[in-house]
């Protein structure tokens, strides 16, 4: 009342059926707050509604236009100020369907979450299987006795995810002869000695040469929705027995050797070689022709001859010999020629290899290499022509030079360095597989037509003889026709397979070769891809050399 300290809770009053909480604003002398009302509203019985701040500043604002004179007499206004809430419950699943996560937000003077409406709602979202009873009654029991508007979460259903399965592996237990060369052994003082690169690895029978770890199937995952998840299910893979060797009687993951020899890797197994071992071929022990492997300790003289059917490893150095093998050649320590005329086709050293060729360096040596090239630091004036990639540089790719010489490859040139400051003429082609593609796409080209037109050939004698009566001459010739034309079909779908193929090789020509220099490309280098050649008047810096947009160009090489 006017002149009397107001009682603004006796203005209180409850509207929609006890949802809102008003007041009613009617003149008085008295200032009303936000601070004042917030408080009444705390202290009466409605303190567990939430307040509603909009309606708070709209009471204040309506007391204080009271205040004014000329509205003394104005009706009374109700503004509600506080809201009757329940409480409320969100139920969130993951992507996966692997976890339902409960959010309860406590009542606000309303009613609470039950567990007969929890339950109702993870019904309704299918959520059966990994349900957690105790969680659940926690939840509600602490939404109920937690202060109006407090937020809890909680886990309440977990689904199990699938264990993937792995497939099998294997472990070799024994090292090829070309690891043991290209990892020295250290002497007792530490220090790496070349020469003597110890024991070269020979087994004897019932050696372990691999293990293979079993496959595992994995498990099966399910949702909290009981819908099963598939695992990845690791494939089994069969430990291959290769020549001289067995699987252990007694125990099936163990691969052993059954007789004395030279270990080779092959795919998920092991081989056993018969191999010649020699400590140097020289003139006290003459040329080499061997069915098999052969291992040279020590050093490969000048002007001796290898031949091997199949691997040969050389601790040492390879110097101006004859060098012939089936499989890969690995040289322990560098390849040796020199010049023989001022030719640069005609070295002292030739190399003639049907696999790869590994060395720690190489110069004026003229190789033919069946697959890969790889030297660790340097290959200098030499000519080689290899049928896969060229990589001249060490493990860390921090060291590698390609100086001089003419090089051919079909699968790129990989290498730190190519040319020098002083401008030393290296010549780089990779047009060998361009040219084979091609010309394959020209006779694909000149094939289809002559087909085709064969084909149609055989429709117009076929319209040609359909008006003549059915003899036995004309049934022979009916035959010869449809025999024809059933060949000429089929040259055709294989002539059609054979272009799409050479397509999608010549498009991988084009994204896959190209010639990387990491640290330097310098100037008269002169280098060919497809049709197209470029030579370097200067040097640069990183520098990636590819076909792009028809055009050869240099474009900076980032690791």
């Amino acid at each position: 009342m006017i002149g009397n300290v107001l009682d603004l809770s006796q203005q209180f009053l409850l509207l929609n059926n006890g949802q809102e909480l008003a007041i009613t604003v009617s003149p008085t002398d008295e200032i009303v707050s936000e601070s004042r009302l917030t408080k009444s509203i705390n202290q009466s019985k409605y303190a567990s509604f939430k307040l509603n701040a909009v309606g708070i500043k709209q009471a204040v604002k309506a007391y204080e236009a009271l205040n004014i004179p000329a509205n003394k007499s104005s009706e009374p206004k109700v503004i509600v100020i506080a809201n009757r809430l329940d409480a409320q419950l969100t139920l969130t699943v993951d992507d996966l369907k692997l976890e339902a996560k409960a959010e309860i937000i406590s009542a606000y003077g309303g009613q609470p979450i039950t567990l007969d409406l929890l339950a109702e709602e993870m019904k309704a979202l299918k959520i059966s299987y990994g349900i957690s009873k105790k969680m659940l009654h926690l939840l509600i029991q602490k939404s109920k006795k937690s202060p109006p508007g407090t937020v809890y979460q909680a886990v309440v259903a977990k689904g199990k995810p699938p264990i993937d399965g792995v497939n099998a592996s294997f472990e070799r237990l024994v090292e090829t002869p070309s690891e043991r060369i290209m990892r020295p052994q250290e002497k007792e003082n530490g220090q790496v000695d070349m020469r003597e690169l110890g024991e070269l690895v020979t087994v004897q029978p019932h050696t372990p040469l691999m293990r293979k770890t079993p496959h595992q199937e994995g498990t099966p995952g399910i949702t909290i929705t009981g819908k099963p998840i598939k695992q990845f299910i690791g494939k089994d893979i069969t430990l291959n027995v290769g020549t001289n060797t067995e699987i252990d009687p007694n125990d099936e993951n163990l691969l052993i050797a059954t007789a004395a020899g030279i270990p080779q890797k092959m795919d998920h197994g092991i081989r056993v070689d018969d191999a010649l071992i020699i400590n140097n071929v020289d003139v006290a022990s003459g040329n080499i022709n061997y069915k098999g492997d052969v291992i040279v300790a020590g050093n490969i003289s000048d002007g001796m001859k290898v031949k091997a059917t199949g691997n040969i490893t050389v601790a040492g150095f390879v110097e101006s010999a004859n060098i012939e093998c089936d499989g890969d050649l690995f040289v322990g320590h560098g390849i040796l020629g020199r010049k023989l005329t001022d030719s640069d086709a005609l070295y002292s050293c030739q190399i003639n290899c049907k696999g790869s060729v590994t060395a720690t360096f190489s110069q004026y040596s003229h190789m033919h290499i069946g697959k890969n090239l790889l030297i660790k630091t340097q290959l200098l004036h030499c000519l080689v022509h290899s049928k896969g990639n060229i990589c001249v540089q060490n493990e860390s790719a921090t060291k590698g030079v390609i100086l001089g010489g003419r090089l051919f490859a079909q699968q790129g040139i990989n290498t730190i360095i190519i040319g020098s400051s002083a401008g030393t003429k290296t010549q780089l082609d990779l047009t060998g597989l361009y040219s084979q593609l091609t010309e394959t796409k020209k006779q694909i080209e000149l094939d289809i037509p002559t087909q085709q037109e064969k084909l149609h050939s055989v429709f117009e004698t076929r319209q040609m003889i359909e008006a003549a009566p059915l003899t036995k001459k004309r049934k022979a010739i009916d035959q010869r026709l449809t025999l024809m034309q059933k060949e000429t079909e089929t040259t055709l779908l294989t002539l059609e397979k054979q272009q799409e193929e050479n397509k999608v090789a010549l498009e991988e020509y084009f994204n896959n070769i190209k010639v990387i220099a990491a640290s330097k490309l310098y100037s008269q280098t002169s280098i060919a891809i497809a049709d197209k050649t470029l030579n370097t008047i200067q040097s640069y810096g990183p520098s990636c050399v590819s076909i792009q947009q028809d055009a050869l160009v240099i474009s900076p090489f980032q690791k």
